[in-house]
């Protein structure tokens, strides 16, 4: 409700000066070249305000990335690295930052960097195209499975027939990623170096004929319940029958799978 205070330029009038100190007690905003008194509490933009305050506060917190996609998108990732993996694989990954200041990503992508392999302690970077930003997460794969180890001392160039065999199960991601889980891998194989007794054994001990040669183009082979999908891509590492290899493909994704005796790699199931 508006008020309007009529002022003289000389003092009010005694007769109404009761009046005119009550409305100037009163919690009136002044105005004084309209002389009107405008109630504070009646403004209609001060009585927006906490509305207005809430709108800001609740859009600067939509503002920024939310974390269950970009977490989703590093778990898939994992995933389909380390599903050809042996034994029971476990994932541990970080928590994405819930109060990072990113701009919301309609669909981030989950990479590894350069060389880097699921196995043990890595990082997952989580990329956007647009807006772009990258921000990265901490990630831990143990996998619990049998590995080979040496029942005896193994002479330099010694052939590794089964009875200098055995196996022990544990954490194989505590070892180089050329550790060995099968005999066939080592049996029929030559020492390259003397192998102590009770050695873990990898594939670096041994002389084993390539299957797939770093640097040259492979068969990559995906099967599924009632499908078989095949690309084509550069290995990155050289890997003898069975043992793990890494290929990047056309569209630049870099998969894991099994070196197969046809010289095709094979992805987990």
């Amino acid at each position: 409700m508006l008020a309007m205070i009529l002022t003289r330029q000389t003092s009010p009038h005694p007769a109404n000066f009761s009046a005119f100190t009550a409305a100037l007690s009163a919690p009136h905003l002044l105005i004084a070249r309209h002389h009107v008194a405008i109630p504070l509490m009646a403004s209609p933009a001060f009585s927006l305000l906490p509305a207005l305050l809430a709108l800001c506060l609740a859009s600067a917190a939509s503002a920024q990335q939310a974390s269950a996609p970009a977490e989703a998108a590093a778990r898939e990732l994992i995933e389909s690295q380390t599903r050809h993996l042996p034994g029971a694989v476990t994932i541990e990954l970080g928590s994405f930052d819930a109060a990072n200041r990113l701009a919301p990503c309609p669909a981030p992508v989950a990479f590894l960097p350069g060389n880097a392999r699921a196995w043990g302690n890595f990082n997952v970077g989580i990329r956007c195209e647009d807006p772009q930003w990258t921000a990265w997460l901490k990630a831990r794969v143990t996998v619990v499975a049998p590995y080979l180890i040496s029942t005896r001392q193994l002479a330099a160039g010694q052939r590794i027939e089964l009875a200098d065999l055995d196996s022990r199960e544990g954490d194989i991601t505590r070892f180089a990623d050329d550790i060995l889980t099968l005999p066939a891998q080592a049996v029929g194989h030559h020492t390259r170096y003397t192998v102590a007794r009770n050695k873990p054994l990898q594939a670096r001990m041994l002389r084993i004929a390539s299957a797939i040669q770093q640097g040259k183009d492979v068969t990559v082979i995906n099967r599924g319940a009632g499908f078989q999908v095949t690309n084509i891509g550069r290995a990155l590492n050289d890997a003898a029958l069975g043992e793990l290899v890494r290929v990047k493909l056309a569209n630049g994704q870099i998969v894991s799978g099994i070196a197969r005796s046809d010289g095709a790699v094979e992805l987990g199931k």
